[in-house]
């Protein structure tokens, strides 16, 4: 007779086998860019980018404004004209002609990323844009023909959107927090890769028409995401996603501290609690029955107990070690002595993972940056808090609270 023992270690090697589909499909070779010009070259292309201070933003926002496209206007958005990005926006702005400084305001009833890509949109209405893009301020493409070949698959009517993801590249002196955070982001990584059914935030474009036809105005004007809202949209308008992997973006990522990790952590999946919540619960069970493995292997071995299973949950530790391996040896400049760390690290970051979603469950509060937003059942904001009076300057930030500056 099957147990919940039994059912907890099935969903471990279900759990286990997913990842490595998802791995396997993200380790892939790329596709190399084609060298001829693509079709959607012809197409008007509007760039949105919210931004916010931090130390790589100018070195990421002129690699933007050097990408060619024909028809490109890029346009940076800040909440206020005041704040230290503003000043850097502005800079580059005056370097490249066809880039746009635009000053969105304070967010009341949806997200200040969410606000300042519509604010984006509106400002930018005479151009009468073919396609939209949506990029976050803290990656950035590599290749100067990105846009051309990341929004070629457009021209596919069945295709509603595209989108990519990041590579990752860690501190020099990695320390805990950044190899969970690798770990994290990887996952992320190789998910989108296989499932193909949601877009990510920090790049993914659609054309002028899908955005209109499903309303993604008004959606945004009220939530505090702009990603799964979206994917919603397109699933529902019965189109598909499309992953384009050869256009993935560059992440230096910042030394981070282990508080910072888990608020990020807690966001990510506050975002699926409250508005994708058959995979944030799906999530809970397969991580707190991975978690289980971890803990009962030893138990086992040392008491004996539940003899009967001992080999199941030794295939599945195994297993989910080894991923732990393969996850580590992509990591980029990576010494083989800090591969093993990242290796025996992965435990930590089930563990994380698991508080992370437990943590949903105790707040109706997401917090993002200076911000904070409650949310109403229904998933709609019922209130913006701000967390600070006024946006700091940029030589006072690294004063601040650190957990107002997880990453983003």
């Amino acid at each position: 007779m099957l147990t919940y023992f039994d059912l907890a270690l099935a969903l471990v090697m279900l759990f286990s086998a997913f990842m490595w589909f998802a791995i396997l499909a993200m380790l892939r070779p790329l596709r190399k860019m084609k060298k001829e010009t693509p079709e959607s070259n012809n197409e008007r292309v509007l760039l949105i980018i919210p931004c916010i201070y931090h130390e790589r933003l100018q070195e990421n926002l002129s690699h933007f404004a050097q990408l060619k496209h024909p028809y490109l206007r890029v346009v940076f958005v800040t909440g206020t004209n005041h704040e230290p990005a503003a000043d850097i926006v502005l800079k580059v702005c005056s370097e490249h002609g066809h880039c746009h400084h635009v000053v969105a305001g304070e967010a009341k009833l949806c997200s200040q990323k969410n606000k300042n890509l519509l604010e984006g949109i509106k400002a930018q209405a005479d151009y009468h844009a073919d396609i939209y893009l949506f990029c976050d301020d803290d990656c950035r493409p590599k290749q100067t023909e990105w846009i051309s070949h990341f929004i070629d698959p457009l021209n596919n009517s069945k295709i509603g959107a595209v989108t990519s993801f990041r590579h990752v590249y860690l501190p020099e002196n990695p320390k805990l927090a950044d190899f969970l955070y690798f770990f994290a982001t990887t996952y992320q990584r190789a998910s989108l890769r296989l499932t193909s059914s949601f877009v990510w935030g920090g790049a993914f474009a659609m054309k002028r028409q899908t955005f209109d036809e499903n309303n993604m105005a008004e959606k945004w004007g009220s939530t505090a995401v702009d990603d799964i809202v979206t994917s919603h949209a397109i699933m529902r308008s019965g189109k598909k996603i499309h992953f384009v992997q050869e256009c993935m973006l560059h992440e230096d990522a910042d030394p981070m501290t282990v508080q910072q990790f888990q608020a990020w952590m807690t966001r990510q999946f506050q975002y699926l609690y409250f508005y994708e919540s058959w995979g944030y619960w799906l999530s809970f069970v397969m991580l707190a029955s991975t978690l289980s493995s971890f803990v009962l292997l030893p138990l086992q071995l040392s008491t004996g107990w539940l003899s009967s299973s001992l080999i199941p949950t030794g295939i599945c530790f195994v297993s989910i070690c080894i991923l732990g391996g393969t996850i580590s040896s992509l990591a980029h400049g990576m010494k083989p002595s800090q591969k093993i760390v990242c290796t025996l690290a992965i435990p930590l970051v089930v563990a994380s993972t698991v508080l992370g979603l437990v943590n949903c469950m105790l707040t109706d509060l997401i917090t993002w940056k200076h911000k904070a937003y409650r949310i109403a059942s229904d998933g709609s904001i019922a209130e913006v808090i701000d967390l600070v009076p006024s946006i700091p300057q940029a030589n006072k930030i690294k004063k601040e609270d650190s957990s107002l500056q997880d990453i983003g």
